[in-house]
């Protein structure tokens, strides 16, 4: 059986070797003092930095960029306050991957206004904060982060064909929003993601769900 510690090795391995080569830049220095994240993030911005993996179908950003957007999603929540939680990545649709103090690591689906937790109901007594974020990296690819249009097909490929290649800080949007009616290729378009996503944290409260298994099953609204 392996241990811990080679269980948070082999997801980073497997973060590394699963999709296309990172691309990112050097990380300002200053990136790793101002956020108490697990060690495998700390290390992500310290080696690779701030960029694209996928061909631009997940994008790791400095939290500090989209800190507006949780505080639209989570309010006054007595649950999830935003000043436990911040953003270190998203997709080219719009999931947010965050990690949060209390629940370790959370999904935002910013198009259909959800809210899913790793521990799903309640946040844990204690975990391993470390073996958490490093599962999280290791998830992250096509089969977790493309969206799917109305005939459950994958759209990320079919995007960039159409639209042209993401740049560091796009994502394709849809319009009109997905919660009302916009959810195919031709309703896409390049969009930056700050204000894109502020718009979409504004449309309607967010509801929290248990995706840990089908069907999702809503919980209550946030707020």
């Amino acid at each position: 059986m392996k241990s811990r510690d080679e269980i948070v090795r082999d997801c980073w391995e497997y973060f590394l070797g699963s999709g296309a080569p990172y691309v990112g830049a050097p990380t300002d220095p200053t990136l790793v003092d101002r956020y108490p994240v697990p060690a495998p993030l700390r290390r992500l911005w310290q080696t690779l930095g701030l960029g694209f993996s996928h061909e631009g179908l997940i994008q790791f950003c400095d939290p500090a960029d989209f800190a507006f957007v949780l505080d639209h999603v989570f309010g006054e929540d007595a649950d999830f306050w935003p000043t436990e939680s911040l953003v270190f990545a998203f997709t080219a649709f719009g999931r947010l991957r965050v990690w949060n103090r209390r629940w370790g690591s959370v999904s935002i689906d910013l198009t259909s206004a959800r809210v899913s937790p790793f521990f799903a109901e309640e946040p844990p007594t204690d975990f391993d904060a470390e073996l958490n974020l490093a599962s999280q990296l290791a998830t992250l690819g096509p089969s977790t982060c493309d969206h799917r249009d109305s005939r459950d097909k994958p759209l990320f490929e079919r995007a960039a064909k159409k639209l042209g290649a993401l740049e560091f800080g796009e994502v394709y949007g849809f319009f009109p929003a997905r919660l009302l009616g916009g959810c195919d290729l031709k309703h896409l378009r390049r969009v930056k993601a700050a204000e894109h996503f502020s718009i979409l944290a504004q449309l309607t409260p967010f509801t929290l769900v248990n995706a840990s298994k089908l069907p999702v099953r809503e919980i209550r609204l946030l707020g």
